[in-house]
């Protein structure tokens, strides 16, 4: 996603490098964007009454943009992960799961 040639993260906020951008919307949405990474926490209820938190952080490295979505439940604390990569330079390209999540430092820390 654009706009006049800056990048967006899915929910349309720019993400650029340096800048830090914080916006409350009804007491239920976050973003801040720091350094090129976007960050999007957003609390509510599903429709059947259930609450949740939603935590999306997005960051693009040259034509990928690697995303990582978090929800969580506070009445259950039931937490889910998804993580996933799309290559911007092909137009019409899918999101691709990530399914080894761990960055260096945390497979370092394993050993």
């Amino acid at each position: 996603m654009y706009h006049q040639n800056l990048f967006a993260d899915a929910q349309g906020n720019i993400i650029s490098t340096g800048s830090s951008i914080v916006s409350i919307n009804n007491g239920s949405k976050i973003v801040t964007i720091v350094d090129g990474v976007s960050r999007t926490i957003t609390t509510g209820r599903t429709p059947n009454g259930e609450p949740y938190v939603r935590d999306v952080v997005e960051k693009r490295i040259g034509d990928m943009l690697y995303c990582n979505e978090t929800t969580f439940n506070p009445k259950t604390g039931a937490t889910e992960t998804i993580a996933w990569k799309l290559n911007l330079a092909i137009p019409g390209s899918k999101p691709e799961i990530i399914t080894d999540t761990k960055t260096d430092d945390t497979k370092a820390d394993e050993k």
